[in-house]
């Protein structure tokens, strides 16, 4: 799967799936296409998406529609069009450690509207796309682009290691918990998305999702 063996690993970001597998582009009518916001063109994307990733679950419109609301709002944030609020994951580890530390850093930004970028300041790939494709909107952190955008405003580390912020984790609204204009997690075995899904603010959504 590493790239250094010139095979990149499958995307799991919906959006990317459903522009480069599909042929379809989140928020676009094609035509011959559906309106995007209708229910045949939800249940279409989430077939599309549902062959490619799993051929047996079907993908949940309401998933779809949190998906496509994302990548407009992390492309807003980007262009300024939006409070820059973001979350930055520090990718660490091997492969398994560096999915499942995006996934979980993705879900936190999903739930609490902010954007997600990463950086590979502490991982083995030179580019987040040398390893995975691009999901239809920027992620990988570059300097040039973010530093001015990334360094204003508050800050916070997210600490999954002492313990100190599993119990808002858990039990708080992390937008509340969590105010700070920029958020950072670093890598390694960062997979905290079990207690989003346990944690009753965010239960029902994720229910909902899932």
């Amino acid at each position: 799967i590493a790239s250094s063996r010139g095979i990149k690993s499958t995307n799991f970001f919906l959006p990317s799936l459903i522009g480069s597998k599909s042929g379809l582009t989140p928020g676009i009518k094609s035509e011959g296409e559906p309106a995007s916001g209708s229910l045949a063109a939800q249940q279409k994307l989430s077939s599309s998406v549902s062959s490619v990733m799993f051929p047996h679950i079907p993908i949940k419109p309401s998933l779809m529609h949190a998906f496509q609301r994302y990548q407009t709002l992390h492309n807003d944030i980007l262009a300024r069009r939006s409070p820059p609020r973001f979350f930055i994951y520090h990718a660490g580890g091997q492969l398994c450690n560096v999915l499942r530390g995006t996934l979980a850093a993705f879900t936190f930004a999903l739930l609490t509207d902010r954007a997600l970028l990463v950086t590979n300041d502490r991982s083995w790939f030179q580019s987040y796309y040398d390893v995975f494709e691009r999901p239809g909107f920027e992620l990988q952190y570059n300097a040039k682009d973010h530093m001015a955008l990334t360094s204003s405003g508050s800050h916070a580390f997210l600490d999954m290691d002492t313990f100190k912020d599993w119990e808002a984790m858990l039990c708080s609204n992390l937008s509340h918990a969590f105010p700070q204009d920029v958020i950072k997690v670093h890598g390694g075995a960062k997979y905290f998305t079990p207690f989003l899904f346990r944690n009753p603010v965010y239960k029902g959504i994720m229910q909902d999702w899932f």
